[in-house]
């Protein structure tokens, strides 16, 4: 045999290996899907649940990515940022990333219903899937407005009913509401108070405040038309308030329950 037929033979073998094995190798290149995402990672109260929501999101990915019979020719990539507990900080973030290099398939976040309504304003207009794990705000329902938000909490109208039924529990009969004020928290507020209302149960004041309200629960103890039987207070950073209204509360002549937004919303 003589040199160049052999040199031929090898030629045709090799060439005919490598065209069996291209498309496994092209399969193994997989396409990349991009989620962006932003979550407070330096929040001092939240931080160690932001590393916990991270780790278990970069778990989920892993497993994903790792089955053939799920996406089996892409591969998800996750990124997530920081937002420093700021909705302007997340919309900026949310402005990057869609103006990056890389396409977004859908966003993880922010956690806030605050940072939520901003990013969910825009994201609707590249019809991005949108799940956050801490959004409670009812505004949200509304599917007009918001088609593509979906949250893993239960809305604050679920935690109305639970407050209610602790009221009906303990035979108050006289409710006092204070709140912080903000659009997002506005119908869940109101929500609760018809909701006591249609139990029979009177609800004597319902304030909003800005900041904290020390001004509001002076006001209350002034009044005697307003004796309450139990005071709700629901503010974000409960932490910071139980020292701010301590010298307050202990004044005042009726219980107080300090409640918090579960999501810790700005």
């Amino acid at each position: 045999m003589s040199g160049n037929y052999q040199f031929l033979i090898s030629t045709l073998v090799y060439g005919g290996l490598l065209l069996c094995l291209h498309p496994l190798v092209i399969s193994c290149s997989k396409i990349p899907l991009h989620i962006g995402g932003m979550y407070p990672a330096s929040h001092p109260y939240l931080k160690y649940r932001m590393k916990e929501m991270k780790n278990v999101a970069d778990m989920a990915i892993r497993d994903i990515n790792a089955r053939h019979d799920i996406l089996n020719q892409y591969e998800l990539k996750l990124n997530l940022i920081d937002d420093n507990f700021n909705k302007f900080v997340a919309g900026r973030i949310f402005v990057d990333e869609i103006l990056g290099n890389q396409q977004l398939i859908a966003l993880l976040g922010p956690f806030t219903s605050s940072s939520s309504s901003v990013v969910a304003s825009m994201a609707r207009y590249w019809n991005l899937i949108q799940l956050s794990t801490g959004a409670t705000s009812t505004q949200f329902s509304d599917r007009n407005e918001y088609p593509f938000f979906y949250t893993s909490k239960v809305t604050d109208i679920t935690y109305n009913l639970i407050r209610v039924k602790l009221v009906q529990r303990f035979g108050w009969k006289r409710v006092a509401i204070l709140h912080l004020s903000d659009v997002l928290f506005d119908n869940g507020a109101k929500h609760f108070q018809t909701e006591l209302e249609k139990q029979g149960i009177d609800v004597v004041a319902k304030e909003t405040f800005v900041l904290e309200p020390e001004l509001q629960v002076k006001m209350l103890k002034k009044f005697q038309n307003f004796k309450t039987d139990i005071l709700f207070i629901v503010f974000p950073f409960i932490e910071r308030l139980c020292g701010s209204l301590k010298k307050e509360l202990e004044l005042f002549s009726c219980l107080a329950i300090l409640a918090s937004w579960p999501e810790f919303s700005a």
